[in-house]
């Protein structure tokens, strides 16, 4: 905990950090930084930074390394088990780890574009929502055509007796395990996506992702037209 991660964008700008905090209730949270300026009346230009979410453009983290890396992509749910990967002599040696911010609701608005053509291995943490966020991830990469090569690791879900819930690859393992072979390139914990994915959870993401781009289809509408009492239509606005 209060670890500081950067998060650029696809060009290396920095748009913004986070830092994992636990709170008064001893819940931990993700705090947001983002540089907010003005311009004052005699005209200078002013900032400070402030606990707030970031307004742009969402990217995976490494954004700006992806394209010209030939690593597989390792990926898990949050800054912890990234920054394990990453400081991991083994893993950050065989793979380039990344991750996105803001919880599995939030997916949708990433741009998995930067994913094309890659190798992607998800590391879902043990538990419902840690295997939902994974298979949305992969639900993105498959339906927008970005790519097929996609792997999960499954260890945890294949002997679940030996892993308590929540469990992630920053976790200890059991003794019986050991990193550089469970999660080795070649490890048989490392399965084709399409051999272990779950129909119904990928039904329920459809159905979700669906509403979604309903909700947001609806959303630029109103924001396209305007109603008049006068004549009781929607006029297009411009």
């Amino acid at each position: 905990l209060g670890e500081i991660t950067e998060w650029k964008n696809e060009k290396g700008d920095t748009t913004h950090y986070t830092e994992k905090k636990i709170d008064i209730k001893g819940k931990k949270r993700l705090v947001p930084f983002t540089y907010w300026t003005r311009t004052t009346e005699d005209g200078k230009l002013i900032g400070i930074w402030k606990t707030k979410g970031w307004l742009g453009k969402k990217c995976f983290h490494k954004s700006n390394k992806i394209p010209k890396s030939n690593l597989p992509l390792l990926v898990p749910e949050g800054e912890k088990c990234m920054h394990f990967a990453e400081n991991n002599p083994f893993l950050s040696k065989h793979y380039l780890p990344t991750t996105w911010f803001g919880g599995v609701e939030n997916l949708h608005e990433f741009n998995f574009e930067i994913f094309r053509g890659k190798e992607v291995i998800l590391c879902p943490d043990n538990d419902l929502p840690g295997r939902k966020a994974m298979h949305t991830i992969a639900y993105h990469l498959v339906t927008k055509g970005i790519t097929e090569n996609i792997k999960y690791f499954n260890l945890a879900e294949k002997f679940n007796e030996q892993f308590h819930s929540a469990w992630d690859i920053a976790d200890e393992l059991p003794e019986i395990y050991k990193l550089e072979t469970v999660l080795g390139p070649n490890s048989m914990f490392i399965a084709e996506y399409k051999d272990v994915k779950d129909d119904k959870l990928w039904k329920e993401i459809e159905e979700e992702e669906q509403l979604k781009a309903e909700e947001e289809a609806a959303g630029k509408l109103l924001t396209s037209y305007c109603y008049v009492m006068a004549n009781d239509m929607f006029n297009k606005l411009g």
